[in-house]
């Protein structure tokens, strides 16, 4: 086989692709000296470094939750020795003359109870009331009970600061057979006020009694 061998390139050739490369050179050249061109290196964009954001709380500080802080309740201190004891020179209050109904009145009583009407002439207020009075009968003016005839009743009511408020006791529950007159009541007195601020006034006695 034979193998056909190329001509050697002729000195003219030579010198015509030497031209060739001088002239596209030269374009190049002229075309990079024309303004609106930049030609430079760009350096690699460098990557902002990476920093922890900023805490609004430092880090020593505890965290705050949404718990209240819990704080110990005022404590009232108590009383060193027994509530004081008012005894002013007249009663702080002022009663009507007490009356028993034998009819019912409504929330209180059904056959027989004592209605009297109670100011509180003093700048407290009174949390409850001790009653003291003995009960007769009408006709024969002796004990209309087989046992005593004497009560000593405890009434809680609120009565505020210059109120006028009517009080009302029952008799139901010490009685067996509803009575056909009212009774005779007899040495009726306020025997204890005690006001919601502690303080007591007493007459144990009976020195501020009502008589028939």
């Amino acid at each position: 086989m034979k193998i056909k061998q190329g001509k050697p390139m002729s000195e003219t050739n030579k010198n015509t692709l030497f031209l060739l490369v001088l002239l596209f050179a030269a374009i190049l050249f002229m075309a990079c000296e024309q303004p609106g061109w930049i030609i430079a290196d760009i350096p690699p964009v460098a990557k902002p470094p990476i920093t922890q954001p900023a805490t609004a709380q430092p880090a020593s500080a505890k965290p705050v939750t949404g718990q209240p802080t819990a704080t110990q309740p005022d404590t009232i201190e108590p009383f060193a020795t027994e509530p004081p004891v008012v005894q002013p020179g007249m009663p702080p209050f002022v009663i009507s003359k007490p009356v028993v109904e034998i009819y019912e009145r409504i929330n209180s009583f059904k056959y027989a109870g004592i209605v009297f009407k109670f100011l509180n002439n003093s700048e407290r207020y009174v949390e409850k009331i001790k009653i003291c009075f003995m009960l007769f009968d009408t006709k024969t003016q002796t004990s209309p009970f087989i046992g005593s005839n004497k009560f000593e009743i405890t009434k809680y009511d609120f009565i505020s600061p210059g109120e006028n408020k009517e009080i009302s006791i029952s008799l139901d529950q010490y009685i067996y057979i509803a009575p056909a007159e009212p009774y005779l009541i007899d040495f009726f007195y306020i025997s204890e006020i005690c006001f919601i601020d502690g303080a007591i006034w007493q007459d144990s006695y009976g020195k501020y009694r009502v008589r028939w």
